[in-house]
Order: C-alpha cells, then sequence, then structure tokens
C-alpha cells in the first residue's frame, strides 16, 4: 500500500497546519492531527489520492445498501410464498391445552344438555386459550345455532372454513403444530381431523342456511359434509333444522345415498 500524505487544516490553532507540516501514514480511514491541542481531521495532500478514497468509500456505501435492499426484498418474497398467517398457530403450555380441552369437554356436556349459553361460555373460554385451534369456532356457532342467533352463527362457521383452507395451504409445515391441540397422534392424523371438522362445520352451515330458507345453499354445504366424510343419516333425518328441506328431491337424493 502506498502511503499516505496528509496535511492539517486548523490554520491559527495547530502549530502543524501553521507550519504546513506533512504528515506521512500508512494507516486507512480518517486521520486526525496528532497535535494534543488540535486532533481536527486532516486533509490529503494528495487531491487524487483523496477523491480515489471518497469514491471507494461511496462504492462501500453503495454496496452495503445494495445488501440490505436484496435482504428486504427476500424476506418479501419469502412472506410472499407463505400461507396467510390467519392460521399461525402460536405455541401452548401443557397447561394451556388442559385448560383448553377442559372447557371444550364442559362445554360439550352443556350442549348435550341443551343448555346452549352455558356451552358457549365454555367453548369461548376455550376459544381465548387457542385462537388457532380448529374446531372452536364451529363450537361456538353450534351453541349459538342453537339459540337461534343465526348471524353470528353463520359467521363463525365462514371463519372455520377459512381457517382449515388455510392450514390445508400451509400443509404440513404447520400441521406437526396442531398435533397435540388436535389430540392427533401425527401430521398425517391432522389431516383427518382437518376433515371431520370441515364435515361438520358445513353440516351446521347447511343448517343456518335452511332456517334461512336458502335450499338451494343448504343442500350444496350438505353434499360437501358428505364429501368430506358425514354419514349420520339419522341426523338428516330428525333434525329440526332441516325439516324444510325433507320435501326436495335433491334432499332425499342425498338421503338414498347414504342409506
Amino acid at each position: 500500500m502506498m502511503p499516505r500524505k496528509a496535511r492539517c487544516v486548523n490554520f491559527g490553532n495547530c502549530r502543524r497546519a501553521d507550519g504546513r507540516e506533512e504528515l506521512v501514514t500508512d494507516e486507512v480511514g480518517e486521520l486526525l492531527c496528532p497535535e494534543p491541542s488540535c486532533g481536527r481531521p486532516l486533509r490529503d495532500a494528495d487531491p487524487a489520492a483523496g477523491r480515489a478514497r471518497s469514491a471507494w468509500r461511496l462504492l462501500g456505501v453503495v454496496l452495503a445498501s445494495a445488501l440490505v435492499v436484496a435482504a428486504l426484498l427476500g424476506l418479501m418474497w419469502r412472506r410472499a410464498k407463505q400461507p396467510d398467517d390467519g392460521c399461525a398457530v402460536t405455541e401452548l403450555a401443557h397447561d394451556e391445552i388442559a385448560r383448553m380441552r377442559s372447557h371444550v369437554k364442559q362445554g360439550m356436556t352443556y350442549g348435550a344438555q341443551r343448555m346452549a349459553q352455558n356451552a358457549r361460555a365454555e367453548f369461548e373460554q376455550a376459544l381465548r386459550i387457542a385462537p388457532h385451534r380448529p374446531g372452536l369456532r364451529n363450537n361456538v356457532g353450534a351453541a349459538l345455532l342453537q339459540i337461534q342467533d343465526l348471524a353470528a352463527a353463520g359467521k363463525l362457521f365462514e371463519e372455520e372454513l377459512a381457517l382449515i383452507a388455510c392450514y390445508r395451504q400451509a400443509g404440513s409445515q404447520r400441521w406437526d403444530a396442531l398435533v397435540a391441540v388436535l389430540d392427533a397422534t401425527d401430521a398425517a392424523g391432522v389431516a383427518g381431523r382437518l376433515d371431520s371438522i370441515e364435515a361438520y362445520t358445513r353440516y351446521n352451515l347447511a343448517c343456518v342456511h335452511a332456517r334461512r330458507g336458502r335450499s338451494d345453499e343448504a343442500l350444496n354445504e350438505l353434499e360437501r359434509a358428505v364429501q368430506k366424510g358425514f354419514d349420520d343419516v339419522g341426523q338428516l333425518r330428525k333434525d329440526p333444522d332441516l325439516a324444510k328441506l325433507r320435501k326436495v328431491k335433491r334432499f332425499r337424493r342425498l338421503i338414498e345415498s347414504l342409506a
């Protein structure tokens, strides 16, 4: 490396500047005047060398900026390739999973006793603990369906189906995190649990549509529920929510396909 020549320009305050003293050094970067009473930055004695060093510093800044931009673009691309974080899984502690399961169990008990408001409260507690857990919105919606709050129930069923679709799009990269909260044995078991939850959610959504007199929408959801594994013919025949559909030929054909 060629030695650098520099001068202090703090004239009137530094004897080295006033004496036009030229300093020679092998140091790189910014140079400071060695005079104890000065310490101001030195100026390169060779203007061309100074300009070259400035150009290299500028190039370094440009390259660093380019690396930062590339890293940000890479992060944005990876995020764009990922599924919607609406189904991001938050890891739960063992005690949280236990409390969630306890609320679900108690909610099921209340639901079987037709105590819909109590069931709803228990399911909502579980949902607050594990908002990412498939099935809980369906549970809350089913309790609301019992008390004929059709609008709120339908909204929760739609949210449940969107959550399940999100997990399916994400695939096994997120299914591993669902094993514990869904009581599945492994990621493959999660797929079966999602099918089952979707089947019952679509059945419940069909009940909402039927109650509102939307026969075609109700039958569409029932057929999708059957495709996902719903096969409770007895429930289809006796559920009061589906009473208006039993006169429809399409509904009878659906029953026959399961008999």
